[in-house]
């Protein structure tokens, strides 16, 4: 049985980025969120949910019940719920592209990301984007480069 709730209307602008996470989720690129794919995402980010959790937070975002979370249904999730700390929302996004868990963002993790997002780009592209974000000249991108580089862009 659908929850009903008021549609909030979405700009072209939160609709491109709204697709951009789903597609993240989307890891077998079905077109639809399952249980599993949900699982693995919140297993990325470190939450390290039970069976239950995971499927209680599936069932919470499958509106129609019918076992696939789809776009508009992620949507809907996301335009409806509480506004949350930007500086968090980075850090899970983080968690979530560091595919190894490393706590470093790689060239090739930074190309997988893009080109699952929609804007696929070279291996020397995703190279020189890790050097311009890596501040502090290790090779590496760490949490607080990657929230410092996003928050700049967005100024």
């Amino acid at each position: 049985m659908a929850k009903k709730g008021k549609k909030k209307k979405l700009s072209k602008e939160e609709k491109m980025k709204y697709q951009m996470a789903f597609n993240l989720y989307d890891e077998d690129g079905s077109g639809t969120i399952d249980v599993a794919e949900l699982g693995a995402v919140l297993n990325q980010t470190g939450l390290n949910p039970t069976e239950a959790e995971i499927q209680q937070a599936f069932d919470e975002l499958d509106l129609d019940g019918d076992g696939e979370i789809t776009f508009d249904e992620f949507c809907e999730m996301m335009a409806n719920r509480e506004p949350t700390d930007p500086v968090e929302e980075l850090r899970l996004a983080f968690a979530v592209f560091d595919e190894n868990g490393d706590g470093y963002l790689s060239a090739d993790e930074l190309e997988k990301i893009l080109t699952k997002m929609g804007t696929p780009v070279s291996k020397d592209t995703a190279e020189r984007v890790i050097a311009d974000i890596d501040t502090d000249g290790d090779g590496k991108v760490d949490v607080e480069e990657f929230i410092a580089f996003v928050m700049n862009q967005q100024e």
